[in-house]
Parts: structure tokens; sequence; C-alpha cells
């Protein structure tokens, strides 16, 4: 599997040719949480967003992909994620 890492550092570095203010889910799990890739006007702002489910306030909280990827354990949020950006060096 190639390195998440290097991908985000791919992004940062400019290389990602996605549109301005592209919104992409990542993962929605069967309690309603989701999570989206953000990407704005500069790859440096890429960011991964969750929404908790409607039924926990639906609380909305934002971080870097490499603070979101650093998180201890594993979960679907987080693999869906590096598939995503697996998806995405393979366009890049």
């Amino acid at each position: 599997m190639t390195d998440s890492l290097s991908i985000v550092q791919r992004l940062i570095n400019g290389k990602a040719t996605e549109p301005v203010g592209h919104v992409e889910e990542v993962y929605q799990s069967s309690n309603g949480d989701l999570w989206q890739l953000i990407r704005k006007a500069s790859p440096k702002h890429c960011l991964v967003r969750h929404t908790s489910a409607p039924s926990a306030a639906a609380v909305v909280s934002e971080m870097s992909i490499e603070k979101f990827l650093a998180i201890n354990g594993s979960g679907p949020g987080r693999e869906a994620l590096r598939l995503l950006l697996a998806k995405t060096e393979a366009v890049t």
C-alpha cells in the first residue's frame, strides 16, 4: 500500500488537481457519523471534517489530514481516507 503520509505531502506540495472548495465524502457510519475530505484553495489547506450523528447533536470538528491519520487506533473512517488518498495518488 502507498504510504499515506507521502500522499499527504504531495497534496501539500501542490500536486493535487482538485477544484477549489472540493468536498468529498470519505465515509459515513451506520449511526450517521460523516467524514469528509475538504480541499480548499490551496492544497496546504486540505483537512478532514467529522460531523457526528444527528442524534449526537451533529457536532462538527475539523483537523489536518496528518493529525487525523496520526490518531492511535484504526477505524473505517481512517481506512476509507487512506484508500481515497491512494486513489488520488493514482490520478496525480
